[in-house]
């Protein structure tokens, strides 16, 4: 089967949608299927076309991390994604910003368009009076569309009732995983771990400032595993709310 995936973002950027979009086209790849993934040159320097792991990988221009940037991605993007659907058996759509070039490579392969439904950008603007009938449309203008969790599939159906969306979890793939030396000495305390990409969205602000009501009740300590352009800004919070001694940012760790 030859599949095409269109993404906004793919490694070497890191985060939960590039990683399921590359195992996943590694999984495919494995099991026999030619896959082709076009996404955006998100760094500089990145190759316009490579092959990563048994995967063709093409990228196109992207202006901006917003919406605007991944709408001009989008059409950008269209043209090389068309030419490949022409040789395709399906086109894969990964998120919301991905289903209207999909819509585009189905109509010009004749090939059935799966869309997955991703991420906390979509639920942020399901309520959205200007999103969500983009978003109805969307939906039903895929053939078949799944959600990377029981929430995602929830909204969405609730946005477009008419259409069904199947929630398909992300799995574990166990042979990335090994042994290695501690990297902390053993907890005299609670030891709460919190692995998290430091970007705004995904709220470690609020886990401390949760922590002096949770320092209150209970001995504990925690440890803050990822990095990202908060790391300043948190441990700067951590130092002003007098964290010092109960906070430990690691760093990311692979």
């Amino acid at each position: 089967m030859n599949i095409v995936m269109h993404c906004i973002y793919f490694p070497p950027e890191v985060g939960g949608l590039e990683s399921h979009v590359h195992y996943l086209c590694r999984g495919l790849e494995s099991r026999g299927c030619r896959v082709s993934v076009v996404t955006s040159r998100s760094q500089s320097g990145l190759p316009a076309h490579e092959v990563m792991d048994g995967i063709d990988v093409w990228r196109t221009w992207l202006p901006a991390r917003n919406p605007l940037g991944w709408a001009v991605h989008g059409g950008m993007s269209t043209p090389r994604l068309g030419l490949i659907a022409r040789e395709a058996d399906v086109v894969h759509a990964q998120a919301f910003q991905s289903v209207l070039p999909g819509v585009v490579a189905k109509k010009t392969g004749g090939i059935p368009l799966v869309s997955t439904w991703h991420t906390s950008h979509f639920l942020k603007r399901a309520a959205s009076p200007f999103w969500a009938p983009i978003f109805q449309r969307l939906l039903a203008w895929s053939d078949y569309n799944l959600a990377a969790s029981a929430e995602i599939a929830h909204v969405a159906e609730g946005l477009a009732p008419d259409v069904s969306v199947e929630p398909l979890t992300n799995g574990v793939e166990t042979d990335i995983f090994r042994r290695c030396e501690p990297l902390l000495p053993p907890a005299t305390r609670r030891r709460i771990i919190v692995p998290r990409r430091l970007f705004e969205k995904n709220g470690v602000e609020f886990f401390l400032k949760a922590m002096p009501l949770i320092t209150e009740h209970l001995d504990v300590e925690a440890v803050i595993v990822g990095d990202g352009p908060e790391r300043r800004k948190l441990e700067a919070l951590a130092a002003n709310l007098a964290l010092g001694e109960c906070v430990q940012f690691l760093g990311a760790r692979g």
